[in-house]
C-alpha cells in the first residue's frame, strides 16, 4: 500500500511488515523493519498506523526549503560566527545539541514551525531532563541560556527572509538569581585555619623524608647526601 511519502510492503527474507519512507533528517528514502507480524492479523494494521505518521513527518520535511532546514542552517553558521573562537563554538554547539533534540522530538524542521509558546514549552521539558552524572535536573538559567540561542538562530533565519520575524524576542522570561553561598561564621574560619596549620606541619615533616639506611632514595634511587 502506498501512502504520500511512504509505503508499506512485505519482503521475501523476513517474516515482518517493512516501511519505505522518506528521511526528513537525511532528506532521502529510507527502509525500516517493524516489530509486527505477517501473519498476526492486527500487523498490517499497526504498520500501516506507523507510516501514517511517517508520511506526514515526510510531508512536513519536504514544505521546507532545503536551505532553511536546521542542519543547513545552524551547523555551518555557528561554525562561520565562532571561526576564531573554538571554546565559544564547543559551548555553542553543546547547547544546539539540546535544542535539536527537543525539536526533532517535536517534529519541527526548520524555522518555520518555531512559534512563541514552543519557546516556554522549552523551558519545561529542558528543566524535566535528568542530567547523566549527578541525577539532577538542568537549571532554569541553563534552559533560558538555551532558549535565547535557539532565539539568535530564529534572528539569522528572519535575517535571510526564511521568516517574517522573530518570534522568540523579548519572551519576558527573567533569569533566576543564583543561590547564595553561607558566609563562613567565626568558629568555621578558626576550623580552617587549624587545619591548614596541621596539613602544613603533617605533609613537610623531616621524620616523613628520611632516605632509607642504605644511603639511597626509595623513590628516585638518588645517593643520599647528608648536610652537617
Amino acid at each position: 500500500m502506498n501512502l504520500t511519502d511512504t509505503s508499506v510492503y512485505p519482503r521475501k527474507d523476513s517474516p515482518y511488515w517493512w516501511i519505505k519512507y522518506w528521511c526528513p533528517r537525511r532528506m532521502k528514502w529510507r527502509a525500516k523493519g517493524t516489530e509486527h507480524r505477517r501473519d498476526d492479523a492486527q500487523g498490517f494494521k499497526r504498520t500501516l498506523a506507523m507510516a501514517r505518521e511517517l508520511s506526514a513527518d515526510g510531508r512536513a520535511a519536504r514544505q521546507v526549503a532545503p536551505t532553511a532546514r536546521w542542519e543547513c542552517l545552524v551547523v555551518d553558521w555557528l561554525k562561520e560566527k565562532h571561526h576564531d573562537s573554538p571554546k565559544s563554538l564547543k559551548s555553542e554547539t553543546g547547547r544546539w545539541h539540546w535544542i535539536d533534540a527537543f525539536l526533532t522530538e517535536r517534529k519541527i524542521h526548520g524555522p518555520q514551525g518555531v512559534t512563541r509558546q514552543l519557546g516556554r514549552e522549552y523551558m519545561t521539558w529542558r528543566t524535566s531532563q535528568v542530567k547523566r552524572v549527578s541525577g539532577k535536573h538542568p537549571s532554569h538559567n541553563t534552559a533560558l541560556m538555551e532558549v535565547k540561542m535557539l532565539s539568535r538562530v530564529m534572528r539569522e533565519a528572519s535575517n535571510r527572509e526564511f521568516i517574517p520575524a522573530n518570534p522568540l524576542e523579548r519572551l519576558g522570561i527573567k533569569k533566576h538569581k543564583p543561590a547564595e553561598k553561607p558566609e563562613l561564621s567565626d568558629a568555621d574560619r578558626v576550623y580552617v585555619v587549624q587545619g591548614t596549620d596541621h596539613l602544613a606541619a603533617t605533609r613537610y615533616h623531616p621524620s616523613r623524608h628520611r632516605a632509607p639506611a642504605n644511603g639511597h632514595s626509595r623513590r628516585w634511587g638518588c645517593p643520599r647526601f647528608d648536610i652537617r
